[in-house]
C-alpha cells in the first residue's frame, strides 16, 4: 500500500498520524477495495454523514471496547505491561523519548498479543461516538463488547501520543 493513500499531501508521513476520522474510514474502504472486499462504511455527500453496510467483509475501525481488549491483551495490571510506569519507554513513545515528533510503528517492545504501539505514538481512532455519561447504565447486552453510543458530536481516540507526559 502507498503511503499517499493513507497520509494526504502536506501530512506527516508517518502511519496515519495527523488524520481525521474521516480519512481513516476512507482508508479502510480503499484497503477493502484494494483487498477485493465489500466496503464498511458508505459515506454519503460530502462526508457530511456515514453508513455503515451491515453484512459487508471490509475493513473498520475497531469499537472502543476491541481496542481496550487488544491494548490490554488479557493482562489484569494497571498497564498491560505491569503496575507501574517505571518500563514505559519500553513499550511506548511520549515527550521524554520521542524527540518531539511521531515515530516509525513497531520500535518498542509489543504486548501479549504481539501489538505495538498501543500506547504512545500517535493516538487511534475507533468507531465509537463520545458520550460523558456512557458507561453509567450498562447497554443492551451488558458490557461484553460494547458497540458504543449511537450517535454524538465527537469520536473516540484511544492511546496516547508522542507529546504526552507518563
Amino acid at each position: 500500500i502507498r503511503t499517499n493513500i493513507i497520509v494526504p499531501p502536506g501530512r506527516p508521513r508517518m502511519r496515519g498520524a495527523g488524520i481525521t476520522w474521516f480519512e481513516a474510514i476512507r482508508f479502510c474502504n480503499q484497503l477493502s477495495l484494494l483487498q477485493g472486499l465489500q466496503p464498511y462504511y458508505k459515506i454519503h455527500g460530502s462526508d457530511e454523514t456515514v453508513s455503515i453496510q451491515r453484512g459487508s467483509n471490509g475493513f473498520r475501525l475497531p469499537t472502543e471496547a476491541e481496542w481496550e481488549y487488544a491494548c490490554r491483551a488479557g493482562t489484569q495490571t494497571p498497564w498491560y505491561f505491569g503496575d507501574s510506569t517505571d518500563n514505559i519507554s519500553d513499550f511506548a513513545w511520549h515527550s521524554d523519548n520521542s524527540n518531539g515528533q511521531a515515530q516509525a510503528v513497531g520500535q518498542k517492545k509489543p504486548n501479549a498479543f504481539g501489538l505495538h504501539d498501543m500506547l504512545g505514538n500517535v493516538t487511534e481512532w475507533v468507531a465509537d461516538f463520545y458520550s460523558n455519561d456512557y458507561f453509567e447504565t450498562p447497554p443492551d447486552g451488558g458490557w461484553v463488547n460494547p458497540q458504543g453510543p449511537e450517535s454524538g458530536e465527537r469520536r473516540v481516540v484511544r492511546g496516547s501520543d508522542y507529546r504526552d507526559q507518563y
